[in-house]
């Protein structure tokens, strides 16, 4: 069968169906009755039908896991600047390493009003970002079917958004911060993982937005 015959059957199928539509359906026994759905088709369509729901549902929390680790790592971790491989300094204690007892010595950082700010933000996004996590638990088990996650997504994005934004300000004052240490340095790994929870989290809260409960 070529590919003209295939649509002029297609639209005869179709003529014939709006002719029996008066009736139920078309005759089982005619050309182009559509088949019946037997029920193991249903059970096979129900079943990959939840099993996807499934799915997304793990990656959604895995990503949101794989996200609080990275801003608890972030906010805690001692090394969001890098003078030297002995000296470190996070956004709680100024350490160094001491050689001759091989542990860390740490004092208190800077005062500046725009550092307690930066603070005040990682904090933040620890805290909107476990809010969001509880209230998606909470939500999956006691929220109707079709309903939407915008409380958990919110939270996710003002997580990001306050993650963002004390990035920028450390990247912006971080002279300021450290004036009275030897010039030099770099950012460590803690300023590079609140770079990457920000988008993380941001699409997080998109996706929550959509996220829809099937049941």
């Amino acid at each position: 069968m070529n590919r003209g015959d295939t649509i002029s059957r297609t639209g005869h199928c179709r003529d014939v169906r709006r002719a029996w539509w008066g009736i139920d359906t078309v005759p089982v026994n005619h050309k182009c009755a559509t088949p019946p759905h037997t029920p193991n088709t249903l059970l096979f369509y129900l079943l990959s039908k939840d099993l996807k729901m499934s799915y997304l549902l793990f990656g959604v929390t895995a990503l949101h896991i794989v996200i609080l680790i990275i801003l608890f790592v972030a906010t805690l971790d001692n090394s969001w600047w890098v003078l030297s491989e002995d000296e470190t300094l996070n956004l709680w204690h100024d350490c160094i390493y001491n050689n001759s007892s091989e542990s860390w010595m740490c004092s208190s950082v800077s005062t500046n009003e725009w550092f307690h700010a930066v603070q005040a933000l990682m904090v933040l996004s620890v805290l909107f970002s476990s809010f969001s996590f509880m209230l998606f638990m909470c939500q999956l088990y006691t929220m109707d079917k079709g309903g939407l996650f915008y409380a958990t997504g919110v939270f996710q994005i003002l997580a990001s958004l306050a993650v963002f934004s004390g990035a920028v300000i450390y990247a912006s004052h971080v002279k300021e911060f450290h004036q009275d240490k030897p010039e030099g340095g770099h950012f460590g790994h803690c300023f590079v993982l609140a770079w990457v929870a920000f988008p993380l989290s941001l699409v997080s809260g998109i996706m929550y937005i959509h996220l829809r409960k099937r049941k």
